[in-house]
């Protein structure tokens, strides 16, 4: 992805198991906020509420260079570990001038 400086990011992750890691690259992607969102209806019983909601960050374009946006997860479901890439998200974004 490709911002320019000054412009904003908003990740949004669809269950609340998600943690956004601090961003390596701060003097180009500061992070603004991060957040849970509360359930909503798509998170009816049984689950008793485990892992509904979004996470959510926003991040300010800051300077030129590359940064990687990186969330990281333990649980995939109920009481299911997360194996090889479901347990992380990543999004390159490079900051133009």
């Amino acid at each position: 992805m490709t911002l320019h400086v000054g412009e904003r990011l908003h990740v949004d992750l669809p269950t609340a198991f998600w943690t956004f890691q601090p961003v390596g690259a701060s003097q180009v992607l500061r992070t603004v906020a991060t957040a849970w969102a509360s359930p909503s209806t798509s998170c009816p019983p049984p689950m008793g509420m485990a892992g509904c909601g979004d996470q959510t960050a926003d991040y300010t374009a800051v300077g030129p260079g590359r940064a990687t946006v990186l969330a990281t997860r333990q649980a995939c479901g109920e009481a299911a570990a997360c194996t090889g890439a479901a347990g992380r998200f990543e999004l390159h974004v490079t900051v133009s001038g």
